[in-house]
């Protein structure tokens, strides 16, 4: 009788434990306005299939040409970074939340100075994997996979050896283990992990935007972007002189494409 009851004490154990992945990931943005370039730290939590990707730098630190910095003013949760007149941007706290038992994920972002909330499905990206290529990150053993996502080619080294999780920073997912390291092959954006924890223990991870009621699509996000655009175009054309032309131009300094180059009038 003793033998069944610690064996039921062990079954008992083993489903109800967990653990909790954390992961410091530092990203690197080569912005084509130079200024704007930025290397940042963001945190990531993984427990009971539900995840937050949050950054953790300051302003004042995370731009690589910070010391150009002339002023940082706030907006409500929006930060005006003043560089010189001509060289001016916004900046916020990013924060992405995946709940993996529904396939969501809800993240931040920003058209101008004004935050919207986007939701979509955590998206299984169509890799191929490259097990030829290999490479120890942070103790474990990662092999590549390739990817492309809106508009860039990826090249991600993950691993099997972190007991069965599968997640990625960002966006980034769907590769039978931990993605360590993600670099878009024109050398924009990097994500790579330099500390890695696993706890046996449960963290709670909340979601950030239960509350929020107005979270559209990625596809309503791209059409506010391109519409607020050309309403700035048409403020500027009714305060222009009769034959004067003027234009609105996107460079592209995204991680993801929104379709959008440039209007005119």
């Amino acid at each position: 009788m003793k033998i069944y009851t610690i064996l039921f004490f062990l079954v008992l154990n083993f489903f109800g434990y967990s653990q909790t992945l954390k992961i410091d990931y530092e990203r690197t943005i080569n912005a084509k306005r130079v200024l704007f370039s930025t290397n940042e730290t963001f945190k990531m939590i993984l427990s009971k299939s539900k995840s937050i990707f949050y950054g953790v730098s300051d302003d004042s630190t995370k731009y690589e040409h910070k010391k150009f910095i002339e002023s940082i003013k706030k907006i409500g949760v929006v930060r005006l970074i003043q560089f010189d007149d001509a060289n001016f941007g916004y900046s916020f706290n990013e924060l992405l939340y995946k709940d993996y038992s529904q396939d969501t994920l809800f993240f931040n972002d920003l058209i101008l100075n004004k935050m919207v909330y986007v939701g979509e499905r955590i998206d299984k990206m169509n890799w191929v994997l490259k097990s030829d290529t290999k490479k120890m990150i942070l103790g474990k053993e990662c092999v590549a996979a390739k990817t492309t996502f809106r508009g860039r080619s990826y090249t991600a080294l993950f691993t099997t050896n972190l007991d069965g999780f599968t997640t990625g920073p960002w966006k980034f997912d769907g590769l039978p283990g931990v993605i360590l390291s993600v670099k878009s092959d024109d050398g924009y954006v990097s994500f790579q992990a330099t500390k890695l924890s696993l706890e046996n223990k449960d963290t709670e991870v909340i979601n950030p935007y239960k509350k929020t009621n107005k979270i559209i699509s990625w596809e309503a996000f791209k059409k506010q972007f391109k519409n607020t655009l050309v309403n700035a175009l048409k403020r500027m054309k009714s305060l222009s002189e009769d034959g004067e032309s003027g234009s609105i131009e996107f460079n592209g300094d995204r991680i993801e494409d929104i379709e959008f180059r440039k209007i005119k009038y």
